[in-house]
């Protein structure tokens, strides 16, 4: 068995394949072309795949958010938007609240 320009994925528990470049799943991976396939895989993996996905989010965002008003934000800004807060969790803010709020220490709360 050789490796291909091409991947197996479970879709909703099928497995379809889908070709990397043009009839890729009967091209062979060699050697000589080895860095070719990394660098098409990675596309795929990190851009294709996702493409979708990826549409309908900034759709979606657009809705909420006109796109003139999103150049008011620094990138940092647009992923704190995004994201949400990236500082620490408090620890010993979070122990202590769930302390107050009930007594009983349960599993979570100990796992700490």
């Amino acid at each position: 068995m050789s490796l291909t320009y091409s991947i197996d994925e479970d879709v909703l528990g099928e497995i379809k394949t889908f070709d990397i470049i043009p009839c890729g799943r009967h091209i062979n991976v060699t050697n000589d072309d080895r860095i070719v396939y990394i660098h098409r895989m990675s596309i795929y993996r990190t851009y294709t795949r996702i493409k979708n996905q990826i549409r309908m989010f900034t759709e979606g965002f657009k809705l909420l958010i006109k796109p003139e008003w999103i150049n008011m934000f620094s990138v940092p800004e647009l992923q704190q938007l995004i994201s949400g807060e990236s500082s620490d969790v408090d620890l010993n803010d979070l122990k202590f609240v769930d302390f107050v709020r009930t007594k009983d220490k349960s599993e979570s709360f100990l796992f700490f």
